[in-house]
Order: structure tokens, then C-alpha cells, then sequence
């Protein structure tokens, strides 16, 4: 995994796959602010949510279903945003 420096912060949120393994690493990263942290979870939420829908339709994903593990991380850095005004999609709000 790469290491994450205040100059790629902005890498490590959009493109997460090459800077942790697990939702846990995020929480536990201190490079990132809160904001990053709740933005890189939720990006990695919404591309397995995306996957499962793929899969639904017969298009097969290797990833493993972390989304407990993402839904844990949201939880411990006590996610307040609301998302109650996001448009429905399959799999819920964003």
C-alpha cells in the first residue's frame, strides 16, 4: 500500500484501493481529516453497492463484501451528515 502524505490526500480519497484494505485503516489513518475519511467510505460504499447491483445482473465482481465493515467505520466517526435528501436509487440514499 502506499503511503498517505498531505500532499496526496486527495489521491488517497478518490482513488482508496491503492492506500488501505480495510474500512478499519481509514478510520485508524491520522493523514486524514474526519470530512476525507467519511468522503472515502462512502465512495467505497457506493462502488460496492454498484458491484452488487452488477452482480444482480450478471455481471460478476472478485471483490468481497466489506459493506458491515464500511457501515462500521461511518459509525465510529459518528457520520451526521444527511443523507435523507439524496434521490432513491436501488440500494437507498447516498
Amino acid at each position: 500500500m502506499s503511503k498517505i502524505t498531505i500532499e496526496n490526500v486527495d489521491d488517497a480519497v478518490y482513488y482508496y484501493p491503492r492506500y488501505f484494505d480495510k474500512p478499519s485503516e481509514v478510520v485508524e489513518e491520522s493523514v486524514l481529516s474526519r470530512s476525507n475519511k467519511i468522503k472515502l467510505l462512502k465512495y467505497w460504499k457506493l462502488d460496492i453497492q454498484l458491484q452488487e447491483v452488477a452482480e444482480e445482473e450478471n455481471m460478476h465482481s472478485s471483490e468481497v463484501d466489506i459493506l458491515d465493515e464500511i457501515n462500521q467505520a461511518l459509525h465510529d466517526l459518528a457520520s451526521d451528515e444527511n443523507t435523507e435528501d439524496t434521490p432513491p436509487t436501488k440500494f437507498g440514499g447516498i
